[in-house]
């Protein structure tokens, strides 16, 4: 059975009872790419937790993702938890790199007083 889409210019055959349930097609009939933003503010949040590289992940998948919105190439409704996942994986970072300081200060200043 032929089932029309919301617009009407093309038809899909399957069943009656699958559902769709994600409406990939837009008003002007363009398809976009589904948004990433649940995984990316999962990776955010998590690179919080472990202050380790995930949250950098977090940062470069966001940049990206938030750059596809903004060109019309990916789903926009996931832009808020996209930027939150961003925000994270900036903070998330600046924490990995704070903690890699700190480490290397801390066997730098023993090396030093094992040289004494």
């Amino acid at each position: 059975m032929a089932i029309p889409y919301p617009l009407g210019e093309t038809t899909v055959s399957r069943p009656y009872d699958e559902e769709d349930d994600y409406d990939d097609r837009w008003e002007d009939g363009r398809r976009l790419k589904p948004h990433r933003g649940l995984m990316i503010l999962l990776l955010g949040v998590f690179g919080l937790k472990t202050c380790g590289i995930l949250g950098i992940i977090a940062f470069f998948l966001a940049r990206t993702d938030l750059a596809e919105m903004d060109a019309g190439r990916m789903d926009p409704s996931g832009r808020g938890m996209t930027r939150a996942g961003y925000i994270l994986g900036i903070v998330g970072g600046v924490i990995a790199c704070l903690v890699i300081a700190l480490i290397t200060l801390y066997i730098g200043a023993i090396a030093l007083t094992a040289m004494r």
